[in-house]
């Protein structure tokens, strides 16, 4: 089922701010990884991921973007 996006959040122009990247082991362990992007848009020294840092995305996600599941 696809979901319908609000043309007004179509219409705004987003500026990245950080890229995460994940690895994974042949034993199905994963390791999360922040880059955050500078003004001209290069990504800068990785820095590991935190369980507060996901639950930060999450919560800000949630409450500020309607029908998302949490």
């Amino acid at each position: 089922m696809s979901k319908v996006v609000s043309s007004s959040i179509l219409n705004t122009q987003y500026t990245p701010k950080a890229m995460l990247v994940v690895y994974k082991n042949h034993r199905g362990e994963s390791y999360l990884e922040a880059h955050p992007i500078n003004e001209d848009g290069v990504p800068g020294v990785a820095m590991p991921v935190s369980h507060d840092f996901i639950n930060n995305v999450l919560n800000h996600f949630t409450s500020t973007v309607s029908k998302t599941p949490h």
